[in-house]
């Protein structure tokens, strides 16, 4: 059983996060256009648009779709029935892998993974 029912919003279809793979030169960019750097920083690229492959919501190609897509987790539409205490898979908001939580912690109140959690 899934802890996810798929409500054919078409979100993950429509916003794409991209892994910043040389944060040095994006921070250093930020410098010279902002004239200031920061202490402490966490990059995050999202795209919004619409992929070409979206109609009417539903995927023309989900059979073929690319592994991103396979791996995309919809956080939107968690079923309820999951109870506290609970293990679940959903993506991490900071380094948007798939990971397991438990449901009702402050992690996953957070969404923050365990490799992720600081605080």
């Amino acid at each position: 059983m899934s802890d996810y029912e798929c409500r054919k919003c078409g979100k993950c279809c429509k916003q794409f996060n991209l892994p910043v793979k040389n944060e040095d030169e994006l921070k250093e960019r930020f410098k010279e256009y902002f004239g200031f750097q920061l202490k402490t920083c966490k990059i995050k690229v999202i795209f919004e648009g619409e992929c070409e492959f979206l109609v009417g919501n539903k995927c023309s190609k989900y059979e073929e779709r690319p592994e991103m897509c396979k791996n995309f987790i919809c956080k939107r539409y968690l079923k309820t029935n999951v109870p506290d205490g609970s293990l679940y898979k959903k993506r991490c908001r900071t380094c948007q892998n798939v990971r397991s939580f438990q449901k009702g912690t402050d992690r996953d109140l957070q969404s923050v993974c365990g490799n992720c959690w600081i605080w």
